[in-house]
């Protein structure tokens, strides 16, 4: 008996010990087998002579068979048996790696190996060999087994309706009869790119003021990547007229180029794009979808970037999918009339980025939507106070002081940028030059836990002329032994939040930034921050407005020594009356504040002169005049 190789799983070794043992004297024969190793084989003597030796485990293993007539001496053999371990199948994907046709089927092909297989050539010991596809920015894959063809070689079929502009992904899996499993690729996916010969289209919002700009992406590789060959299309926004429309690239140093001395649309790069006609659309024109198998990556420069999700599909911003290659991700910002922050990059629009280095980075974007390991849960503050800051269209309400356990004194993770001013706006942040940080200005402030209190300093700007509402939100988040104070010392006015949580001012520039204080602790440390401010006046006051002159909004100070009804009306110098700012309102004592924007009572903007504001609270009546310069 020859030696024989067998493989764990695999088909035994089956021998008919008639054809092996031969008697003179034909007499019959009885056999006994036995196996010298221990639990690499298990044998088996049936009827009819058969002896079947099965593998248990790899090893080597020494069979001997004892063949007796009862007359004579029995007679002894023995041959060795080598068992091998069951190895996984090996699979290859043979598909063309070539660009596929938007709905249309793709063939997938591949070459399978097996060790069994190859032994016994008998290829049912390959239990199934199935290919699993799904579209681009889908979690949950599709199978579909694949066919047998010639020798070793197997087919399968995405069907046309998957092959979309998201593009497609797939991957192969065989398992043998012993369980062993292969994948190819071991992990991930394949990438297939679709062209899209006729494009995306993007229906576009209108507007007409600044503050109607948004960000604008392509999510292909376009074909034809010339703005002006795509934007200048008589179906897409027409022949470039300002009055009609705005495109314009923003720079990280925070500057800008107009149309059309503006960079290709390239996939991951965001533009500024106003439309002021309503109805229109933007066809991309023919494009190839981006590969999904690895990390896009988008280049960063020091400071605000402003880029474009490259997929036609959603991107959840989180650790999984969006991360810097080198730094710390801050976040993404979308832009919507104001800056807010973004939870998802969404296919056509546009996001500012923040690179804290001084130096390059890139963008990761992860697109692989499957199931991902459970992410470590952000940190939440203990409270948080929200500052909304409001003037006509304007708006920023991206603000906030964060009390954090795993919050430093100094920069850390927690502070984020003020994003880049654009448009008609209206900025509100904290300034702390002392960090040293790559800016100046951010947009939340974090900090541990004070055990007697902490003051926030933060500055507002704005170059829209007229009056600037503040509100502060999430005061019942803060400890009840804490007082909430804001502070203004330019006009020596200090306000309780938890009784009145509105202020407002006139519209600071740029150049001159109005600076206000946030004080929140317990008495004792309120108290010795406010010690310098009077709280309620001894007599009535009416003090002189600032600035004065203004152009075109401006903040009267009065004073109460008790609660009165309120009215301060502003005449022209014919004894007219232009507004009112108060009309018999219940104030309480203390100091206030109002502002006039320069407009009457219709809204109206008034013109350049001398005006009269007169204050009358209770018995106390007083006048003054302002100037206003347009």
């Amino acid at each position: 008996i020859p030696d024989a190789t067998l493989i764990v799983s695999g088909p035994s070794l089956r021998l008919n010990l008639d054809s092996v043992f031969v008697d003179d004297d034909r007499e019959p024969l009885t056999y006994t087998p036995r196996n010298l190793g221990i639990g690499v084989t298990t044998l088996e003597n049936i009827p009819n002579s058969l002896l079947i030796v099965k593998p248990q485990n790899p090893g080597q293993d020494t069979v001997s068979v004892t063949a007796d007539d009862s007359k004579s001496e029995p007679f002894l053999t023995k041959f060795g048996v080598l068992v091998k371990s069951n190895q996984p199948p090996e699979i290859a994907d043979q598909t063309e790696q070539s660009v596929k046709m938007l709905g249309a089927a793709i063939v997938v092909k591949a070459r399978v190996h097996d060790d069994v297989v190859a032994l016994t050539g008998d290829p049912s010991y390959l239990s199934a060999i199935t290919l699993y596809y799904r579209r681009g920015g889908t979690s949950a894959f599709t199978p579909a087994p694949m066919q047998r063809g010639s020798a070793n070689f197997y087919e399968g079929v995405i069907p046309e309706f998957a092959v979309t502009d998201r593009g497609v992904e797939y991957y192969l899996e065989t398992m043998d009869t012993g369980g062993a499993i292969a994948r190819e690729p071991e992990s991930g996916y394949f990438s297939v790119r679709v062209h899209v010969p006729s494009g995306l289209t993007k229906a576009i919002s209108a507007g007409r003021k600044e503050n109607d700009y948004r960000l604008f992406s392509v999510p292909l590789d376009l074909v034809n990547r010339d703005p002006k060959s795509v934007l200048e299309r008589e179906d897409n926004l027409g022949k470039y007229d300002d009055s009609k429309w705005r495109f314009v690239e923003p720079q990280s140093d925070g500057s800008s180029s107009d149309f059309p001395s503006v960079s290709p649309l390239q996939p991951g790069k965001a533009f500024w794009l106003l439309v002021k006609e309503a109805g229109k659309s933007i066809n991309t024109g023919a494009g190839t979808t981006n590969r999904t198998d690895t990390p896009f990556e988008i280049p960063l420069n020091a400071g605000w970037n402003f880029i474009g999700n490259p997929f036609n599909f959603e991107i959840p911003i989180t650790s999984a999918h969006v991360q810097l290659k080198h730094g710390a991700f801050s976040g993404a910002q979308t832009y919507l009339g104001s800056w807010e922050n973004a939870t998802t990059l969404l296919p056509f629009e546009g996001y500012a980025v923040y690179n804290h280095s001084n130096a390059a980075d890139t963008l990761l974007l992860n697109p692989n939507l499957g199931p991902t390991p459970s992410e470590q849960t952000e940190p939440q503050p203990l409270w948080e106070i929200k500052i909304h800051a409001f003037s006509t269209y304007a708006r920023d309400i991206n603000n906030s002081i964060l009390i954090m356990n795993d919050a430093a004194s100094h920069w850390d993770r927690n502070d984020q940028p003020e994003p880049p001013p654009f448009g008609k706006y209206i900025a509100l942040f904290f300034p702390h030059p002392e960090w040293k940080a790559t800016t100046r200005a951010f947009t939340t402030d974090a900090r541990p836990a004070p055990l007697a209190g902490d003051t926030w300093g933060f500055e507002v700007i704005t170059n829209i002329h007229d009056r600037v509402d503040l509100t502060f939100e999430g005061l019942a988040q803060v400890p009840d032994e804490f007082e909430v104070w804001l502070l203004d010392e330019k006009l020596n006015v200090a306000q309780n939040l938890r009784e009145d949580n509105h202020y407002s001012i006139a519209g600071p520039s740029p150049a001159n930034p109005k600076r206000l204080q946030l004080a929140v602790g317990r008495k004792e440390y309120v108290g010795e921050k406010l010690a310098g401010v009077l709280l309620t006046p001894v007599n009535y006051e009416l003090s002189q407005n600032f600035p004065n002159p203004f152009n075109p909004a401006t903040t009267i100070r009065y004073g109460l020594p008790q609660a009165e009804r309120v009215t301060l009306k502003v005449y022209n110098m014919l004894g007219e009356e232009v507004t009112a700012l108060l009309e018999d309102e219940v104030k309480a004592p203390g100091y206030h504040t109002a502002i006039w924007n320069g407009r009457n009572r219709n809204g109206e903007a008034v013109g350049s002169g001398v005006y009269v504001y007169k204050l009358e609270a209770g018995k106390f009546v007083s006048r003054r005049k302002m100037v206003l310069l347009q």
